[in-house]
């Protein structure tokens, strides 16, 4: 049964991009509100986010969750690197706008960052700044923590059937038949899939995958 946090999920959409945050409408059978931190548990994988905005109507919880600790929109201050590594410049954005480094980002942390300029601007634009001078990718990974990557493409591993396709949009339609979700940055049946958003309703759950 899918859930937020001990609550009944009657209704979801997750829109998962290869590059920034996460985010998810819900609808649950919480006749109390849900605030915080949250966890999203959709056919077995979890989702860990903080409720951006939301409230209790005829009965039901409906808010809007995204990825991490709804920090990363925070509006940093202008900062100048000399010979600073990524991972100082990484640090102080985590630490500024309260979210996490996923660990699997460890290994890209070397690059220089010489003679670096941070703009005041909000974190996201600090992170694009980032993945705009080092070539990575960023996002928000499902666990909530920012993810740092190569931009690179793994094969999926989910089992799933066809359910619509429209070429000219460059989108289509699945129906997971495994207790996993397709994640952004990935390959399915030889596409490159960039954008993912997950449907849940009382008919099923569905995935519509946008492909390069």
């Amino acid at each position: 049964m899918p859930t937020i946090n001990s609550s009944r999920v009657v209704d979801a959409s997750i829109c998962e991009p290869a590059f920034g945050r996460w985010y998810a409408d819900i609808e649950s059978d919480s006749k109390e509100d849900i605030t915080g931190e949250v966890t999203i548990n959709l056919d077995g994988v979890t989702y860990k986010g903080t409720v951006y905005r939301g409230g209790v109507y005829s009965n039901r919880w409906i808010g809007r969750v995204v990825g991490g600790a709804n920090g990363i929109s925070n509006t940093l201050d202008a900062k100048a690197y000399y010979t600073a590594p990524l991972q100082s410049v990484l640090d102080d954005v985590m630490s500024e706008t309260s979210e996490t480094l996923s660990s699997d980002s460890e290994s890209l942390l070397s690059w220089p960052m010489a003679h670096w300029q941070r703009m005041r601007a909000p974190g996201t634009h600090v992170m694009l700044d980032i993945a705009n001078t080092t070539g990575y990718a960023w996002r928000f990974d499902r666990e909530g923590e920012v993810l740092l990557t190569e931009q690179e493409y793994t094969t999926s591993a989910v089992v799933y059937s066809v359910v619509d396709e429209n070429p000219a949009l460059g989108n289509f339609i699945i129906a997971p038949v495994t207790g996993s979700l397709v994640e952004p940055s990935t390959t399915v049946g030889g596409y490159s899939v960039n954008y993912v958003v997950t449907f849940y309703s009382a008919s099923g759950t569905r995935q519509e995958l946008w492909y390069e």
